[in-house]
């Protein structure tokens, strides 16, 4: 592998919620933010069990939101959000930039 880095961030959906599920092992995390929902969600889907669930699921409409605060003197800040329908923020992760730095 050329680069290898400390953590790694997933992103998926179309599953009718949003969740934020880590796994943290030392510094290492692999972080997977899920977002689906614009026009309809089921509240089923975000009550499943899920161990590595971070938070709280919101089975509202929403959607997905990923900022990169590339101002930052050392590494580039990633902020994850879900917004409901309104653009309202509904919950919102701020990663650790040390974690997702290339090492060679």
């Amino acid at each position: 592998m050329k680069y290898l880095t400390e953590s790694v961030l997933i992103l998926s959906g179309n599953v009718h919620f949003t969740e934020i599920s880590k796994i943290t092992n030392g510094s290492r995390e692999i972080v997977d933010f899920t977002s689906s929902g614009l026009t309809h969600t089921n509240m089923a889907y975000s009550k499943a069990k899920n161990r590595y669930r971070f938070g709280k699921a919101y089975d509202g409409l929403n959607f997905g939101l990923l900022e990169i605060d590339w101002t930052t003197n050392d590494s580039p800040v990633i902020f994850l959000k879900a917004l409901n329908a309104n653009g309202e923020v509904v919950f919102d992760y701020r990663l650790n930039p040390d974690n997702f730095n290339n090492k060679n």
